[in-house]
């Protein structure tokens, strides 16, 4: 079967970015763990199912039902090629054993559009949007160490806009494991100064607390690439079954400012440790990657780190025969590495929240993008 590469179209817009990257670690080491659940799923449509819920039950048998690969879009075969309806998704796995006592969140990267998902025979909840992340806390329903199930519902009749509404689970699955307290997320935002070449660094910091007790701990912030930059020590409170924010400063002198442009995107990285106060024991890690950049709108033009630039960009939909709409890195690297041999600067991707990968990438490769901020649909 012949594969088709990306669409793409030449267009002239505007925008900007940033974005996250986590490292790999061992749990001791960052108070996190992943385990994937990419691979092959056992998928039907209603043809092979009873009107009952008993498949979301552990012990029904899938093994008649097709295997389709997840990321992945059952689009993508040719015996569902024009399906719209909802399909049926099962995975069975084992855990491992010493990820017992942890809390454990089951994600999903996206899901089209509407879906319902089962852990073990048991309804964990259901979500709209086919382009947005979502998770459930599953601590007290899975089984390390045992046999565990999944079972998905995913529903594709919602249909708005000018491309394939690919239908499935088009994004990464996995299990997350943590201590009960963690950083949900850095929220970063780096403004320079353009007439002193110093730059200011802002974050806020969110934890949430999944004990049933209070928490005191500290947060040891600090800047990879600084050099001359102190860390950030911050005392936290968080309450039992709750979440707290805080903020962190650094000012980055003259000599540590590297600015992020089209020809040498300079990417930094905020690295933040959680603590407990009472024995100093590290809870939690977690590093995101910015880029130091200001872009202003004056009069007729776009200024990039207060020079006027002129910006050349594609629109490009995330269509393709053989992958549908799923990003891999491939894919991804060879559709922005030619749009960067064409001139491209700039791009409006699509018209709803992106994969992370991509994102990274163009970031990485230095190109602006607009920001899909209104989540697609409804």
């Amino acid at each position: 079967m012949k594969e088709y590469t990306t669409l793409m179209w030449i267009i002239l817009l505007s925008g900007s970015l940033s974005l996250a990257a986590q490292p790999v670690s061992s749990f001791a080491q960052s108070g996190s763990a992943e385990f994937s659940l990419n691979g092959a799923w056992h998928f039907t449509d209603d043809s092979l199912l009873s009107k009952t819920q008993e498949w979301t039950q552990p012990n029904y048998e899938s093994e008649q039902w097709d295997q389709l690969p997840v990321p992945g879009n059952w689009d993508t075969e040719n015996a569902y090629a024009n399906f719209t309806g909802t399909g049926y998704y099962r995975k069975a796995f084992t855990l491992p054993m010493d990820w017992k006592g942890s809390e454990i969140r089951l994600c999903f990267g996206a899901v089209y559009q509407t879906s319902e998902v089962w852990l073990n025979g048991q309804y964990l909840g259901k979500h709209v949007g086919g382009y947005t992340p979502f998770e459930f806390d599953v601590t007290g329903i899975i089984q390390p160490g045992q046999n565990n199930t999944i079972a998905l519902s995913a529903n594709n009749e919602y249909g708005y806009g000018a491309w394939w509404h690919w239908g499935g689970i088009s994004r990464e699955v996995k299990l997350v494991r943590n201590n009960d307290q963690r950083i949900v997320w850095q929220h970063i935002v780096a403004e320079p100064d353009l007439e002193t070449g110093q730059a200011t660094v802002n974050a806020s910091i969110r934890i949430a607390n999944q004990s049933d007790r209070e928490f005191s701990g500290v947060l040891v912030s600090s800047i990879q690439e600084c050099a001359n930059c102190p860390s950030s020590e911050t005392e936290v409170t968080v309450p039992a079954r709750g979440e707290a924010s805080t903020k962190v400063a650094f000012a980055l002198a003259q000599e540590e400012v590297r600015l992020w442009d089209f020809d040498n995107p300079h990417l930094y990285q905020l690295h933040t440790t959680l603590k407990a106060k009472k024995d100093n024991n590290t809870v939690h890690t977690s590093t995101d990657r910015f880029g130091i950049r200001k872009i202003e709108a004056r009069g007729d033009k776009l200024l990039l780190n207060g020079e006027a630039v002129h910006l050349n960009g594609f629109n490009r939909v995330a269509d393709h025969r053989a992958y549908g709409q799923t990003e891999p890195d491939h894919i991804v690297k060879f559709d922005i590495d030619a749009m960067k041999a064409m001139g491209c600067n700039f791009t409006r991707i699509m018209h709803y929240p992106q994969a992370t990968n991509l994102l990274d990438y163009c970031d990485e490769v230095g190109m602006l993008l607009i920001e899909e901020i209104p989540v697609w649909g409804k």
